[in-house]
């Protein structure tokens, strides 16, 4: 218990870190591939139940309980354990750094439920389109793989052809969808 009546430390923020800029990325980088692991872990425990023995009645609850959590991002931990458990190559590219956290909240948002088979299934090809982007290109070319998807979703997706939406292109027919591509690189 936090007794107020205890005598803390003075701390100075502006104090010299330890860190250089590039440790501070480094550790950064770290810190995005352990979230990735404890979001799983999280999904582990709500899958088990185990969060459920003192009562709770959620494990977005027990987490603003017992991990002083606020609901947000109780929550923000219970779904994205939720996304990388359904998408395990997304989920294996997250812990090892390949994406940053700000793509994998860029995938995650389009990954919608009349889109999940689809992603589930072309996760792969979307990690190897992302993986070399910024975050912000990254949302973009998510953005045109959820219309497409929503395209194929909707039965409607006969005889697309490659067309460039915010710059990235797309090739879809109703059985795939083939990597985007940032407009200028080399069609492979």
């Amino acid at each position: 218990m936090y007794d107020m009546n205890m005598d803390l430390p003075e701390i100075d923020p502006w104090a010299e870190m330890p860190l250089t800029a590039s440790d501070l990325l480094v550790a950064l980088a770290e810190h995005e591939r352990r979230a990735a692991v404890l979001a799983l872990a999280v999904r582990r425990v709500e899958a088990t139940g185990a969060w459920a023995v003192d009562g709770s009645e959620s494990i977005t609850g027990w987490l603003r309980c017992h991990g002083r959590m606020a609901h947000r991002t109780a929550l923000g931990w219970v779904r994205r354990g939720r996304f990388l458990d359904t998408q395990a190559v997304i989920a294996e590219a997250a812990a090892d750094g390949t994406l940053s956290e700000g793509q994998v909240d860029a995938l995650q948002r389009v990954c919608v439920r009349r889109v999940e088979p689809i992603m589930r299934g072309q996760q792969r090809g979307l990690v190897d389109a992302v993986k070399a982007l910024s975050v912000a290109d990254t949302e973009k070319a998510c953005a045109v793989w959820k219309q497409r998807a929503e395209a194929i979703a909707d039965g409607g997706a006969r005889n697309i052809r490659r067309n460039p939406i915010n710059g990235f292109f797309i090739h879809v027919d109703c059985n795939h969808l083939m990597p985007l591509r940032k407009q200028g690189f080399r069609d492979a």
